[in-house]
């Protein structure tokens, strides 16, 4: 799932409440509706957004995400009993507890300069995060071949398909029905295999009714007639794995 501000926030948040000194600490958004307390007379974690962007390249004339960056700080304040020392050991243990997130994204930590707040007798420490969420993994190396594909005469933008050519008599059973709507002979049943990302386009192959048509591939010489999307799959990363018969007019209808 696309990383967001709100997803930022918790992780912080679970980081907080692993540092022992700041136990007990309150939480909050960096401009409160309510007033805060003045004086400080306990350790404070203030969240604010700073910045959020994502990095993109065009491929064969499609637009894909590489990675989304979010960028937020958390400004600790602790009571001036404690000195200015305590508040920087905060800063720093839980510097170390958000390092503790890099399996799960790219975290970056920067601690900053420690300040004293005479108005309301405290110091303060910020520490500026940047999580990014990089998705050249979910891509692996297929971004070099996305091509189009039309389904039913509609554009889909693919990441890779295969085709195979079933044996004589093969009966074409629809996705969620229980019986063949048709059958066909003489090795002209063609099984096409489509692996897409719902993200390069906001379009999904869910809904297509046999029967349909598959063309946009005359390199290959294909033309699939008479189609049925025999299973459907969709992980969490939004990427489609459609199974769908059909006849192939180069072998002739």
């Amino acid at each position: 799932m696309e990383l967001k501000y709100e997803d930022v926030k918790i992780l912080i948040s679970k980081a907080i409440t692993r540092c022992t000194k700041l136990e007990q600490c309150r939480i909050t958004d960096a401009f409160p509706p309510s007033q805060s307390d003045n004086p400080v007379k306990r350790c404070i974690c203030a969240i604010g957004l700073l910045s959020a962007g994502k990095d993109s390249r065009s491929i064969n004339g499609v637009t894909v995400d590489t990675e989304n960056t979010i960028s937020a700080f958390v400004d600790i304040y602790t009571p001036v009993s404690k000195g200015g020392q305590f508040s920087s050991d905060c800063a720093l243990e839980l510097c170390a507890a958000l390092e503790g997130f890099k399996d799960e994204y790219k975290v970056k930590v920067v601690v900053g300069d420690i300040s004293y707040l005479s108005g309301c007798y405290a110091y303060k420490t910020r520490l500026k995060v940047t999580v990014s969420q990089s998705f050249e993994n979910l891509y692996n190396d297929d971004t070099d071949s996305i091509f189009k594909l039309n389904f039913d005469g509609l554009p889909y933008v693919c990441r890779s398909v295969r085709f195979e050519l079933s044996p004589m008599n093969t009966p074409i059973e629809c996705y969620g029905e229980c019986c063949p709507v048709n059958f066909v002979q003489d090795s002209k049943l063609c099984i096409a295999r489509v692996k897409r990302n719902i993200s390069d386009d906001g379009a999904s192959l869910r809904h297509l009714k046999y029967p349909f048509v598959i063309s946009g591939m005359s390199d290959e010489g294909l033309y699939l007639v008479d189609c049925a999307v025999v299973s459907y799959e969709l992980d969490e990363n939004l990427q489609e794995i459609v199974t769908i018969s059909g006849r192939n007019e180069e072998y002739g209808a």
